[in-house]
């Protein structure tokens, strides 16, 4: 089974970047990196 989420990524002004999931608000995630980030929101999404 496969799931799609929408990720908004946004660069912060200090450094890093903030993950945002459309479908799950209170999945908010932060990384030095896009991938880092996005990783991140990813283990938020599925934790194991």
């Amino acid at each position: 089974m496969s799931s799609r989420f929408t990720v908004v990524l946004e660069a912060q002004d200090e450094g890093g970047y903030t993950a945002r999931c459309l479908e799950l608000p209170a999945a908010i995630s932060q990384g030095e990196t896009i991938e880092e980030a996005l990783k991140i929101s990813v283990k938020l999404f599925y934790p194991s």
